[in-house]
């Protein structure tokens, strides 16, 4: 993105039209009002309130609605992955649902539920911890499984 040039010299730029000095502090004024709208708002930037102030003192803005394309890509901004908004809201309503049936079930098949699938434990280790063999937490995986079936449907 080129830099915006906003410093003009009128009285260079007309030399057979005067121009005085209230109209030159107009036209200096919507210069500066056209850079911040056409480049300091796209590489968000914002004047300092003094001019003292150190450059390390700008204002953080949130991207222009209207920014570049070209300036998004040059500072490697990810856009979204284009999933469907609709099927996101599907899912977060279902991990809802699905969170208050695991507050149901009883203090055994809740703990059983988060080793498995929240703490990712393997049905080995889980067994290994409880003392007891992997088909026995394959079995109570699935009762409890249906079980939520059951109560997701409800």
């Amino acid at each position: 993105m080129a830099k915006f040039e906003y410093d003009v010299d009128y009285r260079k730029l007309y030399p057979n039209v005067t121009i005085s000095d209230e109209v030159l502090a107009v036209l200096k004024e919507s210069d500066q009002k056209r850079k911040y709208c056409e480049y300091d708002l796209k590489v968000e930037k914002a004047p300092r309130k003094n001019k003292n102030d150190s450059a390390d003192k700008l204002t953080e803005l949130v991207p222009s609605r209207e920014d570049s394309l070209d300036r998004l890509m040059e500072i490697e901004k990810q856009f979204a992955s284009g999933e469907d908004i609709e099927a996101d809201v599907v899912k977060k309503i279902m991990i809802e649902k699905i969170m208050l049936c695991v507050e149901q079930l009883s203090s055994d098949e809740k703990s059983l539920i988060i080793a498995l699938f929240f703490q990712q434990k393997s049905e080995v280790e889980l067994a290994a911890e409880l003392g007891i063999n992997q088909s026995s937490i394959s079995r109570r995986k699935d009762k409890v499984l249906a079980k939520l079936k059951k109560l997701v449907k409800i």
